[in-house]
């Protein structure tokens, strides 16, 4: 009987040091569990404090909102380079919780994917006060998302490099990684409009994911979405870009930072889970929820023949309106309605656009005096100065100084125009 007991020890005592041995030995490289506050970006007045467990999760976490700015970089295991194979993106995914309140106001959530060449190292690793010992901000070169929560960015949009394209992503180069304005900094794509319409960021936990593939032209695809969970789905933002620059696709971090913006002050943690970062394809977009949607986006649309925006004096979405003194003479006056997201038609599903319009004064009575219709407008730019009679499509560079220089959008349409006769007008003169 002692005999095989102490076989039975000997065998156990192995078998244990044979499981020690094997965990010792996998490293799960992917995995981002280096994390640390940025800089002096740890919520402002320092409430905020950041906790880390064996599997990398992190929390920002703290009894009050930040009352400034509070961001978080994690580290990967080492940098990534994209290429141009099947498998050449560069890609990062996990989850991100936000407790007690969402991002819920103007740009209050802004992170990405970048290369971060002056981080330093991680000092006081595994304690509430990590951090990262080098500019873990600036000189940063990557890609920066920041989605809109309900219509907190509409006629208000981000300003990239001094220029408000409105896009809610863009890119910098060697500059700070959730600043706008920073060194080489530019919209890439367009103003992303959530779904369902104007879903509002609120606490939860939301899948994210990117990927940065290099293509054989000299471009680079950016694709990707922030999605919260839930049925059905409670928020979605998601979208692919093509980026034109010299940005080399080498990154080594992520970064996640909030500010105090949101609307009750009420946010205390923002959680980042599952982290993990590869070479692979492209990551596939979720499919959006869908919701019909009344058109909010209405402005001047090039040319308008001394006309100027009417604002529904209700303010009620889905109303607009032009108006002038006199007959728009030897000229258009146009107005545009953008929809809140790009909108395909299926063998399914028809898109459907209906409506009232309202003529003052006198009717279209000439020839071909109205024209309208359903178009995709890739060159109209956004809203500047949403809700006043300037309200127009175009963009703006050096927005609120005396430089300010408002640039029109571009026509170029695709789609189905109208144009009803009114009378005889067409007898013997069709619109040709």
């Amino acid at each position: 009987m002692k005999t095989f007991i102490r076989s039975l020890a000997v065998g156990v005592l192995f078998l244990l040091m044979g499981m020690s041995a094997s965990q010792a030995a996998v490293v799960d490289t992917t995995l981002v569990s280096q994390w640390g506050f940025v800089d002096s970006f740890t919520g402002g007045t320092g409430t905020w404090k950041l906790t880390t467990n064996a599997l990398g999760d992190t929390a920002n976490a703290g009894g009050a909102a930040p009352s400034s700015w509070a961001a978080v970089r994690g580290a990967f295991y080492s940098p990534l380079t994209g290429n141009t194979s099947a498998n050449g993106a560069v890609v990062v995914s996990g989850k991100v919780t936000f407790v007690g309140e969402g991002p819920d106001g103007w740009s209050v959530l802004r992170y990405g994917l970048f290369k971060m060449d002056s981080a330093g190292t991680l000092l006081h690793p595994g304690t509430d006060t990590a951090k990262w010992s080098g500019e873990a901000y600036h000189y940063s070169s990557g890609y920066e998302l920041s989605p809109q929560s309900g219509t907190s960015m509409v006629g208000n949009g981000l300003y990239w490099g001094g220029i408000n394209n409105g896009a809610t992503q863009g890119l910098m180069i060697n500059g700070g990684w959730f600043s706008t304005y920073s060194s080489v900094e530019m919209g890439i794509g367009s103003m992303i409009q959530q779904m369902p319409a104007r879903a509002n960021m609120t606490a939860g936990t939301y899948d994210f994911a990117i990927s940065v593939h290099p293509q054989t032209n000299g471009t680079k695809l950016v694709t990707f979405y922030l999605v919260k969970e839930g049925t059905p789905t409670p928020y979605w933002y998601g979208g692919s870009a093509i980026d034109t620059s010299s940005l080399a696709a080498t990154f080594n971090s992520v970064g996640f930072a909030v500010n105090n913006n949101t609307t009750n002050g009420q946010m205390t943690n923002m959680i980042l889970t599952d982290v993990h970062d590869s070479l692979g394809p492209d990551i596939t977009i979720p499919k959006a929820p869908w919701q019909a949607f009344y058109v909010d986006q209405w402005g001047k649309f090039v040319r308008n023949a001394g006309w100027h925006f009417q604002v529904d004096p209700d303010t009620i979405i889905g109303n607009a309106g032009i108006a002038g003194s006199a007959v728009p003479t030897g000229n258009w006056a146009t107005i545009r309605g953008g929809f809140t997201i790009p909108v395909t038609a299926t063998p399914e599903s028809a898109i459907v656009v209906t409506g009232q319009i309202t003529f003052v004064g006198s009717g279209p009575v000439t020839w071909s005096a109205l024209r309208y219709g359903l178009f995709r407008t890739d060159t109209a730019g956004t809203v500047q100065y949403a809700l006043t009679d300037s309200a127009s499509w175009g963009s703006v560079k050096y927005p609120g100084t005396d430089s300010a220089i408002f640039t029109p959008g571009k026509e170029n349409s695709f789609g189905y125009m109208f144009t009803p006769q009114s009378g005889t007008t067409y007898a013997g003169n069709i619109p040709s």
